[in-house]
């Protein structure tokens, strides 16, 4: 059997060169992509939270969102130039906030007290710095509901699954013992599956992050759970929760409390008493 030549050896080096540059910018896209997902539903969360402090008159006031290029700032009062106090969220320096085609030409939205209705009506969207960039465009209607306009595209082409939801409700949870998982399974016993809070939260109890995967029967359930508002009196934790990797039924529990439920169709989406759940 003959040697490799030089010049065969170039080539396969080469092509090997080659393919992990393309692998290398596969997996970049791909973070780049839940990156965008994950801070487009972080302003959706926090629009949405403008429009409930608004609507039950917290601080006696009403609060708002400033849009600008590189972050959006939580506020209170009637506009952002007369914002009596703001909460700043600077995005990644991958992603931008453009395209800000809201009514009158505004960048902030506002709500109405009572009815939650919004005279900031419009699109805007978040993208990441590539050539082309993916979007995540966001809706806002008059009624003030809030949305993304579309879903993304994964790196290998599934779309992402739109089952995202907000569930805010008045009450922390930093001092919260347990969380638990009530998965509902036609073909065996209830599974209760407990987690505890206290390990999923950042030092400052600022923060709760969980992701993981279940086995519940024969089948693994893959879900994440992290928080938008964290605080001594108000909590938001949003769920992401993939129906194509999710069909049994699910409820959510913090102390006895529940928080969300999951039908099996994962469609079917509720909170628990006094909780408002919103699709992301």
């Amino acid at each position: 059997m003959r040697g490799m030549s030089l010049i065969e050896l170039i080539i396969i080096l080469a092509i090997l060169g080659i393919m992990s540059l393309l692998g290398i910018s596969a997996y970049l896209r791909s973070r780049e992509a839940q990156t965008l997902l994950s801070e487009g539903q972080n302003i959706l969360a926090t629009i949405r939270r403008a429009q409930a402090h608004t609507r039950a008159g917290v601080e006696d006031n009403t609060w708002g969102v400033q849009l600008e290029t590189n972050r959006y700032i939580f506020f209170r009062g009637a506009s952002y130039g007369t914002a009596t106090f703001t909460q700043i969220y600077d995005l990644p320096s991958s992603l931008t906030i453009a395209n800000i085609v809201l009514a009158g030409g505004r960048q902030d939205i506002v709500f109405e007290r009572i009815t939650g209705k919004t005279v900031s009506a419009g699109t805007f969207v978040v993208q990441t710095s590539g050539n082309p960039p993916v979007t995540f465009p966001v809706t806002l209607d008059v009624a003030g509901q809030v949305y993304a306009t579309a879903t993304i595209p994964s790196a290998n082409t599934r779309i992402l699954d739109a089952r995202h939801y907000a569930f805010h409700f008045f009450g922390g949870i930093k001092n919260a013992v347990n969380m638990t998982f009530t998965f509902g399974d036609p073909a065996s016993p209830e599974l209760v599956y407990p987690l505890p809070v206290q390990d999923y939260l950042d030092p400052g109890k600022t923060k709760f992050e969980w992701m993981d995967s279940i086995l519940v029967g024969n089948e693994y359930e893959t879900f994440r759970i992290h928080s938008t508002l964290l605080n001594d009196g108000e909590t938001v934790l949003s769920i992401d929760r993939d129906c194509w990797y999710n069909q049994k039924k699910l409820t959510i529990a913090i102390d006895g409390a529940d928080v969300a439920m999951y039908e099996s169709d994962c469609k079917t989406v509720s909170g628990g008493p006094g909780i408002m759940a919103s699709e992301e």
